[in-house]
């Protein structure tokens, strides 16, 4: 393999820039941008949601924007998200990226204190269906995460 054909003199690169009221957003603008999921605490996608690109500063942000408002995720929050194992991590810590569980398992004693034994293994705790709707959920993130490449936004 010649390493030489690996390099280029020329190319032509199309760089997305966002502008707010016809101004270019800078650093500062874009570190007061509201940071909010696009995402319900489903993992549901919230209504109008268009995503504009990625930002890479300090941590990679996600731009999107509901029609009306613009915002910035962690994408780090998103692909903890779509790559959780859901056959070997522990409920307690999956209820920090998907909060709309309401369970009881943590109830390990009756009303006369006796304790009792109980796993908190998420594969032991939903059901096949909620298994299934959240790991259908991952995919969807991790399509739209796929999907940033090329969509990198310069500031």
């Amino acid at each position: 393999m010649n390493i030489d054909n690996l390099f280029t003199k020329k190319t032509t690169i199309d760089i997305s820039v966002v502008k707010l009221n016809n101004q270019k957003i800078n650093k500062t603008i874009f570190n007061q941008i509201v940071i909010r999921s696009p995402f319900d605490r489903a993992y549901s996608l919230s209504k109008n949601v268009q995503f504009l690109g990625y930002v890479n500063d300090k941590i990679s942000m996600l731009l999107w924007t509901n029609g009306e408002n613009i915002y910035r995720c962690r994408l780090k929050d998103l692909r903890e998200f779509a790559s959780f194992d859901l056959e070997n991590k522990t409920i307690e810590k999956f209820e920090e990226y998907y909060s709309t569980l309401n369970l009881n398992y943590y109830q390990n004693r009756d009303d006369h204190g006796a304790e009792h034994e109980y796993s908190d293994k998420i594969w032991h705790i939903l059901t096949g269906d909620e298994i299934a709707e959240i790991r259908s959920k991952q995919e969807f993130v991790k399509e739209i995460l796929s999907a940033l490449n090329g969509w990198q936004i310069f500031l």
